[in-house]
């Protein structure tokens, strides 16, 4: 649900996977299809077999939204707490958390540079007490000249208690070789303090033609989840229609 306020900007309200707050910037790398990310699994579940160590906002809450003379955007989420065993709000017990609280800035200086910065609060992992968050923070930088975009981002996740902290930088570059056909590289390594450097690589290139648009990526992963040995490759080929 979208509440659409004209000047004062926007507030939305999901319940189910939208990204909240500073999810929205996680990963704003140029790729002509899917990010480097994608597909990375070495355990057979989508949701902890993947890259690590990007910030989040939450998934279920609050959205605020603003733009200011189509130059700087402004964004607010928060995604309230709640337990697997309690009840919603709950601050004790096997499933009780913290709430999402998290915010960005992005600027549009010049033509074709796009800078963002988002910083904010979530849940931490390893422990049970509502009252301790992790910190979250991001800042990239994106840069159009001719048919080439540029990126570069870096993330942190500063885990409550523990050492260990993950550190994520990101880069890409998109080549738009015409009108119809692009191809871009993107490159990704998480930094844990205790651990074993994460590294992954990926390749997307699309092509359109008439109503057809052809696209494709292939991504491989070193020390997923920073754990030595584990290692994941995904190659996808697609074709959408539009009528």
């Amino acid at each position: 649900m979208t509440i659409d306020m004209g000047d004062m900007g926007s507030l939305n309200y999901e319940a189910d996977t939208g990204a909240r707050g500073i999810g929205k910037i996680k990963d704003k790398m140029p790729t002509a299809d899917e990010d480097v990310g994608n597909g990375i699994d070495v355990d057979g579940s989508s949701t902890s077999g993947g890259l690590t160590g990007l910030v989040s906002g939450g998934a279920q809450g609050f959205h605020y939204a603003k733009t200011i003379n189509d130059m700087i955007e402004i964004g607010v989420g928060y995604a309230p707490k709640g337990g697997k065993t309690t009840g919603a709000g709950g601050v004790s017990g096997p499933g009780a958390t913290a709430s999402n609280v998290s915010g960005f800035l992005i600027v549009d200086p010049i033509d074709g540079l796009e800078i963002g910065f988002g910083i904010g609060e979530a849940p931490t992992a390893t422990t049970g007490d509502a009252s301790k968050t992790d910190d979250h923070q991001t800042i990239y930088a994106t840069y159009v000249y001719g048919p080439v975009t540029v990126g570069y981002q870096t993330s942190s996740v500063d885990t409550v208690g523990s050492t260990a902290d993950d550190e994520v930088t990101r880069w890409a570059v998109l080549y738009a070789v015409n009108d119809e056909m692009s191809i871009s590289y993107q490159d990704h390594e998480n930094d844990d303090t205790t651990a074993t450097d994460e590294t992954a690589t990926g390749w997307s290139a699309s092509y359109t033609s008439g109503g057809m648009t052809f696209k494709l990526h292939r991504n491989s992963a070193d020390n997923v989840g920073n754990t030595v040995s584990k290692e994941s490759e995904h190659t996808e080929v697609g074709v959408t229609f539009a009528f």
